[in-house]
């Protein structure tokens, strides 16, 4: 990960979160229908909370129980709509097309501004335009998107410690490799299956941040979702 507040942001966390499975912390599992009713009686409410954990300074008063419910309540409202946009901004940036990698990750965090891949083009697109020598771009602007994604995988971490009993909870199947990838620089797995709702990952190698040999995901609101399509 790119982002010059990592190291920072991440000694932070470990600190408070400490990504062993076997950690004792406070732990918030994801109960979808409280989020589910909570956000269709009061959408406002999840929209104005999403806002908040967009901006570029991060609010100090969003409490995690508000933080949760503007990440996952915002999967409710958004139902996938920037996927399209997010493969769009992958496929240009992997291109090396990174202008307009830039522009399309936009267009889909106009949809959802809480898209981890889509935080994750627009912020890689930006230091790649500054490497090439443009200067319409300065390391700042990129990390206004990398700090909105660690706000996410933050708010990702109190929901499990990525055993079997506690899962850490996601919107979707892209989460889980931002998450392993970007935030626990866990990059290889040798193997990975749904187990009821859940997906765990073989781990090749572990990290400094994370000791198990297998990490586990709830995805049942991606599985929700495929079904919901298949209808």
């Amino acid at each position: 990960m790119s982002c010059l507040m990592k190291r920072t942001l991440l000694c932070l966390m470990i600190c408070l979160w400490a990504f062993s499975a076997f950690a004792e912390r406070e732990l918030f599992p994801i109960k979808w229908s409280e989020i589910e009713t909570t956000t269709s009686t009061n959408p406002n409410y999840v929209k104005s909370l999403v806002e908040r954990l967009s901006l570029p300074t991060i609010d100090k008063n969003l409490t995690w129980d508000e933080r949760r419910l503007a990440f996952y309540g915002q999967s409710i409202l958004t139902e996938g709509k920037e996927d399209n946009k997010v493969n769009e901004a992958i496929s240009s940036y992997n291109s090396n097309e990174y202008e307009k990698a830039l522009e399309l990750a936009k267009q889909a965090l106009t949809i959802n501004a809480l898209s981890l891949p889509a935080l994750r083009i627009a912020e890689n697109s930006i230091l790649n335009l500054i490497k090439a020598g443009n200067t319409k771009y300065q390391k700042s602007d990129a990390e206004v998107f990398c700090n909105r994604a660690f706000r996410i995988y933050n708010t990702i971490a109190t929901t499990g410690n990525g055993s079997q009993e506690y899962p850490f909870f996601v919107t979707k199947v892209s989460d889980e490799y931002e998450f392993m990838r970007y935030y626990l620089e866990l990059w290889e797995y040798s193997g990975q299956r749904l187990v009821g709702v859940c997906d765990v990952f073989e781990l090749k190698e572990t990290s400094k941040y994370f000791s198990e040999k297998k990490i586990w995901f709830d995805t049942s609101r991606s599985l929700k979702m495929f079904h919901d399509k298949m209808k």
